[in-house]
C-alpha cells in the first residue's frame, strides 16, 4: 500500500494555480548539472522522454490541463532522488518535491497527489488509479519500442558502476523476468501503441538466450 493515503481529486484541487513551467525549468537544470555521468540510463534524456510519454498517455484520456501538469510533476521529479543516491531514491524523490513544490504555489493536497505517483514508480508497486497507471507505463514506454536494446544497455553499464555485474546469460534472464513475467501496461494508449513491439523484443531476448544455450 502507498505510504499515503489515497486520496479522491475533487475540483478545488484542480482550480489551484501552480508555477509549472518555472518548476520544470529549475528541474531541468537540477538533472542536467548534477545527475552523476555514472547514471546512463537515469539520465535527464530518462526523465524528458518519461515526462513526454505521460503527457501524450493524459491527453488521450481526455484529463483535464491542470491533471496533466501535475503527472509531468510527478515525471519530473520521479528521478531527482539520483542526484543524492542510487539506492531507494524514490523515497528522497518524495521528500525533494514536499519541500521544494510549495515554492511553486502547489498546494498540500496537489503536492500529495504528486508524491503518490512517485512512489508508484517504485518496483514491486501496485497501481491504484489512472494517475499511477499512466507514470508506469510512461516509465517502462521503452519495453515496446525499437530503441529497446539500446536503452538496456545503458541500464546495464549503468549497474556496472554500482557493483551490479551480469554475464551474457543473467542479463537475459534478468530482462526476460520483468518484461515477460512481471510487466504489464495499464493503459489504451499503450496497449494500443507498445504492446506489438514489446512482444517483438521478448522474442529477441528469448532468441539470444536458446542461441547462449546452444
Amino acid at each position: 500500500p502507498s505510504i499515503y493515503q489515497r486520496m479522491d481529486i475533487s475540483t478545488h484541487i484542480l482550480q489551484h494555480p501552480f508555477q509549472f513551467n518555472e518548476m520544470r525549468e529549475n528541474v531541468l537544470l537540477k538533472l542536467s548539472t548534477q545527475l552523476s555521468d555514472t547514471l546512463k540510463y537515469h539520465s535527464c534524456e530518462h526523465t524528458i522522454n518519461v515526462e513526454r510519454i505521460a503527457e501524450e498517455i493524459a491527453h488521450q484520456e481526455k484529463l483535464k490541463t491542470q491533471e496533466v501538469d501535475l503527472i509531468r510533476t510527478a515525471a519530473l521529479y520521479h528521478d531527482l532522488g539520483f542526484i543524492h543516491q542510487h539506492e531507494h531514491n524514490e523515497l528522497l524523490a518524495i521528500k525533494m518535491a514536499e519541500t521544494e513544490l510549495p515554492a511553486y504555489d502547489y498546494s498540500e493536497e496537489q503536492i500529495q497527489l504528486v508524491c503518490e505517483m512517485i512512489h508508484s514508480t517504485k518496483a514491486g508497486f501496485d497501481v491504484q488509479n489512472i494517475y499511477d497507471k499512466i507514470i508506469s507505463d510512461a516509465d517502462h514506454d521503452y519495453f515496446g519500442r525499437p530503441d529497446y536494446f539500446e536503452i538496456a544497455e545503458r541500464l546495464r553499464i549503468e549497474y556496472s558502476f554500482y557493483g551490479r555485474d551480469f554475464s551474457e546469460l543473467e542479463w537475459l534472464d534478468f530482462q526476460l523476468n520483468y518484461l515477460d513475467l512481471n510487466h504489464v501496461y495499464w493503459t489504451d494508449w499503450s496497449k494500443a501503441n507498445r504492446t506489438e513491439t514489446k512482444k517483438n523484443n521478448i522474442a529477441e531476448l528469448k532468441r539470444k538466450k536458446k542461441e547462449i544455450q546452444l
